[in-house]
C-alpha cells in the first residue's frame, strides 16, 4: 500500500447524554442518547505508508493539511497512544469483512504511520475522543480499500452510504462509545449497538462553546462512567434518559425548539447531579460555569426578550454549549459577548458526519 489517506470527523454534542454503560467492554450504553453532529470542531487523522515497518506507529505531528491555523496535536500519554494504536489494529482486523459486506475489495497494509490533530482543545469536554476515534476508524478502513475512490463514492452515496456508515460507527464505538455518533448527521440517535440519523424538521443550529476551561479535565469520561453507578440517583437514570430521548425525537420532528431547549436543560442537569452525588463525589463545574448557567436559565425557561428560545447543555466538562438558530447566530454572539466579556468562545455549524478528505501517493 503506497497511498496516503486522510479523514476528518467532527465532534458531536449530545442533548440526551451517554453516561453509564450496559457493557463496558464493547461500550454499549445504559440508555439511548441523541446528539447534534458538528462540522468545524473536528479531528483529522492521516495514515502514511512506512516501508519496511510492520503494524501502526504513532507520530506526534499534525497531518500536513492540518498544520495551519488552530489545529493542534493532542498530547497523549503512553496509555493514550496504546489505546489509539490498539483501535487501529482492531479496525485493520475488521476491514476485510467490513469492506466485503459493502461490496468493496480489500488491500492489506504492512506498516503505516498515524498522525492526528484537533481543531479544538482536547480533554476539555468537547468530545475529542468521539471525533478522534471516528476519524481513526474511517482512515484505517479507507486505507484498506483497494480502490479508495470507490470507497469514497460508496461512503457518500445516498443509497449505499448509510450501510457503510452504520458499520463504521459500530466498529468505532468499540474504541470510544460516543464516536459512533460522528458518522452521520445532523441529528443522531444511538441506542444499544446502533447509531442512526434521526429525522428533524428543526431549522439549522449554531453551537457556541463558552470555554470556561481549556485544560485536561481531572476526571476522564471513562472514570465518570464508573463512578456514577454509586450515585443514589443512578436508580431510574436509564428510564429518565430514554424518556427524554423519545420526547426529543418528537420535538425535532415537530420543530418544537422550545421543547428541545427544556429537555436539554433537564438532561444535562440530571447527568451532572450523578457526578455530584457519587460515593466519590466530583464536579466539572467551575465558578464561571455556575455563573453562566444562572444567567442563561431565565432565557432557557422563558426565552430571550428579543431572540427567543436558547438551548443550553454541558458535556462532562466545565464548558457551556449554547445552541441557537443559525439565522440568529450574529445576534446571539453579541448577547453572549455582553454576558461573558473576555471569555474565549468557539462556534460551529451543524454537520453531516465523518468524511475522507484526501487520498494520494505516499512519500
Amino acid at each position: 500500500m503506497s497511498r496516503l489517506i486522510r479523514a476528518r470527523a467532527p465532534s458531536n454534542i449530545a442533548l440526551v447524554k451517554y453516561m453509564g454503560k450496559a457493557d463496558a467492554l464493547s461500550n454499549l450504553p445504559a440508555n439511548p442518547s441523541v446528539s447534534l453532529t458538528l462540522s468545524g470542531l473536528a479531528t483529522e487523522v492521516e495514515l502514511r505508508p512506512a516501508p519496511g515497518a510492520t503494524g501502526f506507529h504513532w507520530v506526534s505531528e499534525a497531518p500536513v493539511s492540518a498544520r495551519a491555523g488552530a489545529w493542534r496535536v493532542p498530547t497523549l500519554s503512553d496509555r493514550g497512544v496504546a489505546r489509539f494504536l490498539r483501535h487501529a489494529e482492531r479496525a485493520a482486523a475488521a476491514a476485510p469483512e467490513l469492506l466485503a459486506d459493502c461490496g468493496l475489495e480489500f488491500a492489506p497494509i504492512e506498516g503505516a504511520e498515524l498522525r492526528s490533530a484537533n481543531s479544538f482543545p482536547a480533554g476539555a469536554g468537547i468530545a475529542s475522543s468521539a471525533s478522534s476515534f471516528a476519524a481513526l476508524t474511517l482512515t484505517v478502513i479507507a486505507a484498506h480499500a483497494r480502490d479508495p475512490q470507490a470507497f469514497r463514492r460508496t461512503l457518500e452515496s445516498p443509497e449505499r452510504g448509510s450501510s457503510l456508515r452504520a458499520r463504521l460507527a459500530s466498529l468505532s464505538r468499540q474504541g470510544s462509545g460516543s464516536s459512533c455518533r460522528s458518522f452521520d448527521g445532523p441529528w443522531v440517535r444511538w441506542e444499544n449497538a446502533e447509531a442512526r440519523p434521526l429525522r428533524s424538521r428543526l431549522e439549522p443550529l449554531t453551537d457556541f462553546v463558552l470555554l470556561v476551561r481549556e485544560s485536561e479535565k481531572a476526571v476522564g469520561s471513562s472514570e465518570a462512567h464508573s463512578r456514577v453507578l454509586s450515585s443514589p440517583l443512578w436508580k431510574g437514570r436509564s428510564e429518565r434518559a430514554a424518556s427524554r430521548a423519545s420526547e426529543l425525537a418528537l420535538a425535532l420532528e415537530s420543530a418544537d425548539f422550545q421543547a428541545v431547549c427544556a429537555l436539554a436543560w433537564a438532561e444535562f442537569q440530571d447527568m451532572h447531579a450523578l457526578f455530584h452525588s457519587s460515593a466519590e463525589r466530583f464536579s466539572y463545574w467551575e465558578p464561571e460555569s455556575e455563573r453562566l448557567l444562572e444567567a442563561l436559565q431565565p432565557w432557557v425557561e422563558s426565552g430571550h426578550p428579543r431572540l427567543g428560545p436558547v438551548c443550553v447543555t454541558m458535556d462532562a466538562g466545565a464548558n457551556v454549549h449554547v445552541l441557537v438558530p443559525e439565522r440568529l447566530a450574529p445576534d446571539w454572539e453579541r448577547a453572549l459577548t455582553k454576558l461573558a466579556p473576555g471569555l474565549p468562545r468557539l462556534s460551529d455549524a451543524q454537520g453531516l458526519g465523518a468524511r475522507v478528505i484526501q487520498e494520494g501517493e505516499g512519500e
